[in-house]
C-alpha cells in the first residue's frame, strides 16, 4: 500500500513557480518607490530644481501650507465620493447579475465589460468631445454655475 501524498510537494512547487515572479514584482514596485522617497528629501531650488541634500523641508512645507491641505482635502473628498457612487451603483448591479438566471445575463455582462476594451485613442477622443467648449459637460456646468456666466467655483465641475 502506498503512503498518502503529502501537501509539501504542491506547496514547494507553487513556491518555486511564484517565487521569481514575486521577486520581480516586488523589485519593480519597491525600487521606484524608494527612489521617489529619496528624491522627496532633496532640496528644491527654482533655478536648479533639485539639489541633492537630506532635508525635511518639502514635508514641512506640505504639512504647514494651506494650499497643500486644500488640495489633499479635495482629493480625498473626490476619492470618497467616487467610491461611494461606485458602491451605490455597482453593488446592486453586481448582485442582480450574480443572482440572475435570465437569458440576457450574458448580454448585460458584455455591455458592462465591453467599454474596457475600447482603445485609448478612441476613449481620448470621446473625452475630448465630452469636455469640449460648448460640449455636454460645459453645458451642464453652465446650468450649475451662476446665471451671469462666472465660473469661480470649480467644485461643481470637478464633481461632475
Amino acid at each position: 500500500m502506498k503512503p498518502a501524498p503529502t501537501r509539501a510537494v504542491p506547496t514547494l512547487a507553487a513556491a518555486v513557480f511564484l517565487g521569481p515572479a514575486t521577486c520581480v514584482v516586488m523589485l519593480l514596485l519597491i525600487a521606484p518607490l524608494s527612489l521617489l522617497a529619496r528624491y522627496s528629501l532633496n532640496q528644491y531650488d527654482p533655478t536648479e530644481l533639485m539639489i541633492e541634500a537630506l532635508t525635511p523641508a518639502n514635508y514641512l512645507r506640505f504639512f504647514t501650507e494651506t494650499f497643500y491641505y486644500q488640495v489633499m482635502r479635495t482629493t480625498i473628498l473626490v476619492a470618497l465620493l467616487v467610491t461611494a457612487l461606485c458602491l451605490l451603483f455597482g453593488l446592486p448591479l453586481a448582485y442582480r447579475l450574480a443572482r440572475s438566471t435570465s437569458r440576457w445575463k450574458s448580454a448585460w455582462m458584455l455591455a458592462i465589460i465591453l467599454p474596457l476594451f475600447i482603445g485609448s485613442t478612441v476613449r481620448t477622443v470621446g473625452w475630448m468631445i465630452l469636455f469640449a467648449q460648448r460640449g455636454v459637460m460645459d453645458s451642464a456646468a453652465a446650468l450649475v454655475h451662476s446665471p451671469d456666466g462666472r465660473r469661480d467655483n470649480p467644485r461643481p465641475g470637478l464633481l461632475m
